[in-house]
C-alpha cells in the first residue's frame, strides 16, 4: 500500500505556535522531509526539532531558486522522486514547512509534481502574516473590510496607489528586496505613516516592529513582512 504524504505547517518560528496536530503527525510519521539551503540548514526543521523522534528517517530536499525555469523544475522533480520512493515503500512522509503549507510554501511546488495516485493530507499552520499582525498589534479585517495579500514584486509596487483606497489592509510578503521602492511609492501616495514593518515575526530572534516612516534604511532579512493600512475606511 502506498504511503500518505502529509504537508505540515510548523508555524512562523516560535515552536509554541506549532499545532497539536502537527506535533502528533511528526511523532508518528516515519519519514520527515524538509527543504535545506546550500549549507544544509533548515528553518522548518529547527522549529519542529523537539517533535522529531530519533527513530525518524530524515529526508533533506534541495529546491533551486534559480531564475532558469528548467533548473527549478528539475530540482522539484528530483525532490518529488525522493519522496515518492518512500511512499511507494509504504512509508508515510511528513513534509514540514514554515508557516502554512498552502501560502507561499515550497510544499506547493512538491505537490504540483507528485504522481496522481499519491495520497495527500494537509495540516495547516499559523502563517507569518498573522504572527506579524500579533507582534504589531495590527488589526487585519473585521466585518465587511477587505484585505489583499501579495508578494512584493514590481507589479505589486505599481499597484499600491490603486490598492490603498480599495483595501483596508495590504499585506506584503518578500519585501526585503523592494522595500525602498515600496517606501517611495507609499511616500508619494501619502501613506508612509500607515505602514508597519515586521522582521522575524515570532522567531527566536524576536520580532522587530518598526513604523516604515522610522525605518533606518538597513538591509532586511528574508523573513520581513509589511502591513499597510488603506487610505479609506469602510463602514462597519
Amino acid at each position: 500500500m502506498i504511503g500518505t504524504l502529509y504537508g505540515v505547517g510548523v508555524g512562523p518560528g516560535d515552536p509554541q505556535l506549532m499545532t497539536f496536530k502537527a506535533a502528533d503527525i511528526l511523532r508518528n510519521v516515519p519519514v520527515i522531509a524538509y527543504v535545506v539551503d546550500d549549507k544544509g540548514g533548515s528553518f522548518a526543521r529547527q522549529v519542529a526539532a523537539a517533535h522529531i523522534p530519533p527513530s525518524a528517517v530524515e529526508l533533506p530536499l534541495h529546491f533551486s531558486m534559480s531564475p532558469q525555469r528548467e533548473r527549478r523544475l528539475s530540482t522539484r522533480q528530483n525532490a518529488a522522486s525522493l519522496v515518492s520512493e518512500q511512499l511507494l515503500m509504504g512509508k508515510d512522509v511528513a513534509f514540514i514547512t514554515e508557516g502554512d503549507p498552502l501560502l507561499y510554501s515550497t510544499f506547493q511546488h512538491l505537490l504540483s509534481v507528485m504522481p496522481p495516485e499519491a495520497r495527500v493530507e494537509i495540516c495547516p499552520g499559523v502563517s507569518s502574516f498573522t504572527a506579524a499582525a500579533a507582534a504589531a498589534q495590527f488589526p487585519l479585517a473585521i466585518e465587511n473590510q477587505r484585505m489583499v495579500i501579495a508578494a512584493a514584486d514590481e507589479d505589486t509596487v505599481s499597484q499600491l496607489d490603486k490598492w490603498l483606497p480599495q483595501f483596508e489592509v495590504i499585506v506584503l510578503f518578500k519585501v526585503h528586496r523592494r522595500i525602498k521602492e515600496i517606501a517611495s511609492a507609499l511616500g508619494q501616495a501619502g501613506a508612509l505613516s500607515q505602514a508597519v514593518l515586521i522582521q522575524h515575526a515570532s522567531s527566536a530572534d524576536k520580532s522587530a516592529v518598526t513604523k516604515l516612516a522610522d525605518w533606518d534604511g538597513s538591509a532586511l532579512p528574508y523573513f520581513s513582512i509589511l502591513l499597510i493600512r488603506g487610505t479609506e475606511n469602510s463602514s462597519c
